[in-house]
Order: C-alpha cells, then sequence, then structure tokens
C-alpha cells in the first residue's frame, strides 16, 4: 500500500504511542503528525479517527510541556467527538478532563471549570457517583474551583471524592493534583530570583527550612551558595511547569 493508505496511519499512530511510552517525545510527534494528514488526506479534518489522533498528539504536547499546543488540539478533538458521539459520551467526558487540566496550566480558568463541570455530570450519568474514575474528575473541578475562588465548593467536592477513595482506593498516581496557576509558578521564579539578590546584597540565612535575607552569622551561606541555590529552583520550576507568561511574572529588583 501507499504512503496515504489508512493502514499507514493506522501504524504510524501505534508507533507514536509507543515513542511515547519511552519518552521520546520528538520521534512520538513526528509519527503522530504523520498519521494525522494521513487521515485527515483519507477521511476529512472531521472523522472520529482524526480525533483520536488529535488526542494522542495532546497527550505528547503534554509530555512535552506544551500546554498551549495541548489546548488547541484537545478543543479540536473535542468539536469532533461531539459532533459524532453527543456531548455525554464517556470519550467525550475524557477528552474534557483532559481540556480542563490543560486549561488551569495556562491559566484559562473560566473554561477549565467549564470542562471539568462538564465532564463530572458526563461521569455520574454514564459511570455513577461512586465511581472512582468519576472521583478524580471531582478533585480535579475541586481544585479549578480554588483557583477562582470557590473555597466551599472546592472543599465539598473534596470531601466527596475522599468518601470515595475510602471505599474503592485509587494508586496516587492517578489522583488530581493540585497544579499550580501562572501566578504560583512566577512566584517560584521570583524567589529563586530573590535568593540571588539577597546574597548580593549581604547573605541570606536558612531558617525553618525556607531563606531569607540576613547578614551571615551562624545561618549565613558560603558566598555563592545562594547564586547556586537560584539556579537550581528555577531550573527545577522549569522542570516542572515551564517558563512564567510575562504577563504573570513580576519584575525583581536587580
Amino acid at each position: 500500500c501507499g504512503a496515504d493508505h489508512p493502514d499507514v496511519a493506522e501504524v504510524l499512530l501505534r508507533l507514536g504511542e509507543a515513542y511515547r511510552e519511552r519518552g521520546d517525545l520528538e520521534q512520538c510527534k513526528d509519527c503522530l503528525d504523520q498519521a494525522l494528514r494521513v487521515r485527515e488526506r483519507n477521511h476529512g479534518s472531521d472523522d472520529l479517527g482524526v480525533a483520536e489522533v488529535l488526542a494522542a498528539l495532546a497527550a505528547a504536547f503534554h509530555g512535552r510541556r506544551e500546554p498551549h499546543r495541548e489546548v488547541q488540539v484537545l478543543e479540536q478533538a473535542l468539536r469532533i467527538q461531539e459532533a459524532h458521539l453527543g456531548p455525554e459520551h464517556l470519550a467525550v467526558a475524557a477528552t474534557l478532563t483532559q481540556l480542563g487540566i490543560a486549561c488551569r496550566a495556562i491559566g484559562r480558568h473560566p473554561r477549565a471549570v467549564e470542562a471539568l463541570e462538564r465532564a463530572v455530570r458526563a461521569k455520574e450519568s454514564k459511570l455513577g457517583k461512586e465511581s472512582p474514575e468519576t472521583a478524580v474528575t471531582m478533585e480535579h473541578l475541586a481544585y479549578a474551583y480554588g483557583d477562582i475562588g470557590r473555597f466551599v465548593q472546592k472543599s465539598r467536592l473534596l470531601d466527596l471524592a475522599a468518601d470515595v477513595f475510602v471505599k474503592s482506593p485509587v494508586s496516587p498516581d492517578l489522583r488530581a493534583r493540585p497544579e499550580p496557576s501562572a501566578a504560583e509558578i512566577s512566584e517560584a521564579f521570583d524567589q529563586a530570583a530573590a535568593l540571588a539578590v539577597a546574597e548580593r546584597q549581604g547573605g541570606v540565612e536558612v531558617f525553618q527550612g525556607g531563606a531569607s535575607a540576613g547578614g551571615g552569622g551562624a545561618g549565613g551561606m558560603a558566598p555563592g551558595f545562594g547564586e547556586q541555590l537560584a539556579r537550581d529552583a528555577a531550573t527545577r520550576v522549569r522542570v516542572d511547569f515551564g517558563e512564567p507568561s510575562s504577563s504573570h511574572r513580576r519584575r525583581t529588583a536587580p
């Protein structure tokens, strides 16, 4: 068969997923890009098989820490899935969940809440309120509520989810975690930079597991330690969360 045969797209999709599982995200994306082009040529851009590839691409972008591109392809996949499957299908709910998580990562909190609310409703309808999968999505929605200051709803959902997990334990790796907001990411960068500033202005001291400006003494660090700590902290933040956007980063005095 030729390069545009439908079977080629299937092979490329499975190969891309295999590369992703191995952690080779560059090869993964290349295979999925090719699979997407083949499926669009054969079936058009609104085919359900195209949505399948888009969902796989979203997972690759998630691994590459590219949440803006992840959101873009998830929105495309969602539109196709809803047209073919209806708004409450479990595949739609899964895409809505991932979309909500990705929207939180880029600070699109109202969209995150909307997507996760729909995902919870769909999973409650199809799986029931006592389903661990429903409870995990409730946790994601709870943290999204926290992002917009709806703390009563956040607490209520976390309690409901906790009750489910008592009856049906879930691996911690599958549980929702409170992803930091864009402002919190910027705060982490600022704290790292402040360590270096404090050192240049007179040293830093360690106290209760943290650091503050100080004048040396018993708690003082060796010259250069604050600079190195700042670099290490900034590196960890970049690896975990990516660069903060310019709209959220505050200026730190030189």
